[in-house]
């Protein structure tokens, strides 16, 4: 998670079972949106959520029907 000016302000460390990057990509988006809604900064501040990741996009497009098996 970084502001604007790419200024890192979280970073998720740790050891990972081998579930694949698109696992981990949806798991760190998720801890985020976590995070943003905790700091209740909704209607404060914006958000972006940047990947590569067809799975990824898919889900953040419709996350009821892409991640039934997570």
């Amino acid at each position: 998670m970084h502001t604007e000016s790419g200024v890192i302000r979280v970073m998720f460390l740790g050891p990972l079972p081998s579930f694949g990057l698109d696992y981990y990509e949806v798991m760190a988006i998720k801890t985020v949106l976590e995070i943003f809604v905790d700091a209740n900064w909704i209607g404060k501040v914006g958000i972006i959520v940047e990947s590569s990741s067809k799975v990824v996009l898919n889900w953040i497009m419709k996350p009821s029907k892409t991640l039934c098996c997570w």
